[in-house]
């Protein structure tokens, strides 16, 4: 009953998350309403509805938020509440801390090099420092207990976590109970590997953030630019990396040699990053969606 009851609880945990962030930058309710029910509905999250750490995506959309307030307000309060939800992440899943840790310094740069004012948006990016210094002692504590075991070998092969790398036909896959496009999904299905393929954000989803794209480009001095640039990348940037070490092609082959196929920057910065603990690459869409979930 409890198990029951966290895993119903996480869809609107998930909606208000996502809903506080684009009401931040939009100011809208109904632009709130559209990324929470985007984001919280996401074929992926259906696909883990037996996995209630990672149902808990709410983690993702609120440390945006809070860091998004650390941006705008230079406050060091808001600072160490953004830097408390990356341990709160790191406890619920550690993948999802991770995805944080990798995005958002990109994110922030983003943000200072587009602001108007470059050195008032730095000055007021420095009020992360001290936080996230704090908050990487209290991530490397909850992380230590993966990290000693990855260095006893326990780490996860680069030939593994292959094979749970996204395709790209998966992010057309949609939720495999969808009442609206099951025949999607059995058109799709056999295209493409085991497990975790439901990635879709669904089409009017994808309408919807193209169109935002186009109206953010429409207005290039504008705050929507400044907005928009940092999550189209934040998006590409997860998706590249959901693909994993090399390029799949679309085809239902387990593991094929690797050495047929075109490397990926997630090769090499497995080897730079511990990366060795993720077995299914494929869970960064979880970033993409929510960029999806913000333009639109």
């Amino acid at each position: 009953l409890n198990l029951n009851l966290l895993v119903v609880a996480t869809f609107p945990i998930t909606a208000i998350a996502a809903d506080l962030l684009a009401r931040l930058f939009t100011g809208s309710r109904i632009a709130g309403l559209v990324a929470g029910t985007i984001f919280a509905f996401a074929a992926y999250r259906f696909t883990h509805i037996v996995h209630l750490n990672l149902l808990s995506t709410w983690t993702l959309p609120l440390s945006y938020y809070l860091l998004e307030r650390t941006l705008r307000s230079g406050s060091w309060r808001w600072g160490f509440a953004w830097a408390a939800s990356l341990a709160v992440a790191a406890s619920l899943a550690l993948h999802y801390c991770l995805f944080l840790v990798l995005s958002q310094p990109v994110y922030v740069a983003l943000r200072v090099l587009l602001a108007p004012d470059r050195r008032a948006a730095f000055r007021r990016a420095l009020a992360l420092v001290v936080p996230a210094l704090v908050g990487g002692v209290a991530v490397f504590v909850i992380a230590f207990p993966y990290i000693r075991l990855s260095e006893e070998g326990y780490g996860r092969r680069i030939d593994e976590t292959w094979q749970f790398s996204a395709r790209l036909t998966d992010y057309l896959v949609p939720a495999a109970d969808s009442a609206a496009t099951q025949w999607l999904f059995a058109a799709l299905r056999p295209l493409t590997g085991p497990d975790e393929r439901e990635l879709s954000p669904g089409f009017l989803a994808l309408a919807l953030a193209a169109a935002g794209l186009i109206y953010a480009a429409l207005r290039r001095r504008g705050e929507w630019l400044r907005a928009a640039v940092p999550w189209l990348v934040v998006g590409a940037l997860a998706f590249v990396l959901s693909l994993g070490p090399y390029l799949w092609p679309d085809q239902a082959l387990v593991s094929p040699p690797p050495g047929q196929f075109t490397p990926l920057p997630y090769l090499l910065l497995s080897r730079i990053l511990p990366l060795s603990g993720l077995r299914t690459p494929a869970r960064f869409a979880i970033l993409v969606l929510l960029a999806v979930a913000m333009l639109a």
